[in-house]
């Protein structure tokens, strides 16, 4: 029992604990991970780092008590007490993949040998990943390449839907753009044919070393039919959708006019302009400098009476 504590020479130390591709898996599917002696890390969060505390060599009680013992890492040391801050940070994410030059690029910049399956570094620890064959790649046919427009298609549900839709010279199609998917160390889109995927390829990115000529397995009439059928209705959905914005438009632009025009005749005849803003009779309108009010009369209960004579204005009583 010692009634203060005190580090001991060289009592510091960091390092990387190699876990391996097994505890790897494991700490990605069970959420927890076993070291230093059969402690257990629990709630492990994917995409994020977890800090656990634990006491490696020797014990200590919740009244202070301590009991040392004798513990070998990077020195050796007698009758001590060891506390460790474990710290885990698990990511899982696509990473860019070079076959024919055998590279996979890391999030963090560094590059590893494809065919090693692993990669260690100071920086972020060890890193798994299944090997691409360049066979994968090889079944797959490009089979249009040039501009296309992705259209965005928002419901009164909330639910939006993607299409791409191509118009050149020689090609119109659309797709339905569904989700993406890892294919050949980048990212697609599937669309509403399994056959079919899409690569929205920029300028700056690599362009996957796909074939340039399809075999005559790779087309499917039936599937042509469809996507030219998807690009009539979708032309048909563009082309309402914009007489729609026309008519409204046009119909905006007229409102305004008639409002300018009524404006001009307020200083003129300001209870007739009046009565066409409020579209019914019972208002009349004062110009004070640049404002007209409009204000409404509280209606009276009359009676007619009749004259033998002729008058010019009608007779109330």
């Amino acid at each position: 029992m010692h009634s203060h504590s005190s580090l001991v020479n060289k009592g510091l130390d960091s390092f990387i604990q190699p876990v391996g591709e097994a505890q790897c898996k494991e700490i990605q599917n069970e959420k927890t991970w076993r070291g230093f002696g059969g402690h257990l890390v629990t709630q492990i969060a994917m995409n994020s780092t977890t800090i656990s505390s634990i006491t490696i060599s020797g014990s200590l009680e919740q009244d202070g008590t301590c009991y040392g013992e004798k513990y070998t890492g990077s020195h050796s040391w007698l009758n001590v007490v060891v506390q460790a801050i474990v710290i885990i940070q698990v990511e899982d994410y696509l990473a860019r993949v070079k076959l024919e030059q055998n590279e996979v690029s890391l999030k963090s910049g560094i590059t590893c040998d494809h065919t090693a399956r692993s990669c260690l570094a100071v920086e972020i620890g060890e890193t798994y990943w299944s090997p691409l064959t360049p066979q994968v790649c090889d079944k797959h046919f490009l089979l249009y390449q040039e501009n296309g427009s992705v259209i965005i298609e928002t419901q009164a549900s909330g639910l939006i839907t993607k299409y791409l839709v191509v118009e050149d010279e020689e090609q119109i199609f659309a797709l339905k753009l569904r989700k993406t998917q890892p294919l050949c160390s980048t990212e697609v889109y599937i669309t509403e044919h399994p056959e079919l995927v899409v690569y929205i390829h920029f300028p700056q990115e690599h362009l996957p070393n796909w074939h340039r000529n399809p075999s005559s397995q790779n087309v499917d009439l039936t599937l042509y039919t469809n996507t030219k059928f998807l690009y009539i209705e979708q032309s048909f959905k563009r082309a309402i959708a914009k007489q729609h914005i026309y008519a409204v438009h046009r119909g905006c632009l007229l409102h305004r006019e008639i409002l300018r025009n009524r404006l001009t005749l307020a200083t003129l005849t300001p209870s007739v302009v009046s009565s066409l803003i409020k579209n019914e009779i019972g208002y009349v309108g004062k110009i004070s400098g640049e404002v007209l009010y409009i204000l409404q009369c509280v209606p009276r209960i009359v009676q007619i009476r009749r004259e033998i004579y002729v008058i010019l204005s009608y007779p109330f009583r």
